[in-house]
């Protein structure tokens, strides 16, 4: 069964330019990301065509350039990159790790991976935090099968956890994340 991890990153956020390489802890959380794939043990993947993005991971992990004509357009959904990334790789299994969600659980993963082998597609929202100005944010992984890819379906099941999650969406929700992981050590 090949599986393998991709990461989508992009510089021009409308609310967060430069997000991916803003450093939360002291390093860019497209680093955090590429951190935990390589703790998983699965090859992790960069799909972007954002130049300052492919100099940041060029010695870090193989990339998948994003087609120009689908590039920042609303038929380009996570759903069509997906298909795009799997044209390529032709993985069993894809795990979707997007940078602005650097609060993740192995244990989690690990137990999808035991278990995801007779669904389409697994859906991991953690619990939900609240952001000081009240807006809810939710963190995800998705891990999507070969099949689902092609069979073009909404199937999906979500796995509920009690653990915290970030989706850095803000500066202020980097800082907010930031001060949590703080509280941690």
């Amino acid at each position: 069964m090949k599986i393998a991890a991709v990461t989508c990153a992009r510089m021009d956020s409308k609310r967060f330019p430069g997000k991916c390489l803003a450093l939360l802890n002291g390093k860019p959380l497209l680093q955090h990301t590429i951190d935990f794939a390589r703790s998983i043990d699965i090859p992790l993947y960069t799909f972007t065509r954002d130049q300052r993005i492919i100099d940041y991971v060029k010695d870090k992990t193989p990339i998948i350039y994003e087609p120009e004509e689908l590039y920042d357009t609303p038929q380009n959904t996570t759903y069509d990159k997906m298909q795009d990334v799997n044209k390529i790789l032709e993985a069993d299994y894809l795990i979707l790790l997007q940078p602005t969600q650097p609060v993740r659980s192995k244990e989690l993963i690990q137990q999808i991976l035991n278990e995801m082998s007779n669904n389409l597609i697994w859906s991991h929202t953690w619990d939900y935090l609240y952001t000081s100005n009240g807006e809810k944010q939710d963190g995800c992984f998705y891990m999507y099968s070969k099949k689902y890819l092609i069979k073009q379906t909404n199937y999906y099941i979500c796995l509920k956890n009690t653990q915290i999650s970030f989706d850095i969406d803000t500066p202020e929700d980097l800082k907010e994340c930031e001060e949590w992981l703080q509280r941690q050590k």
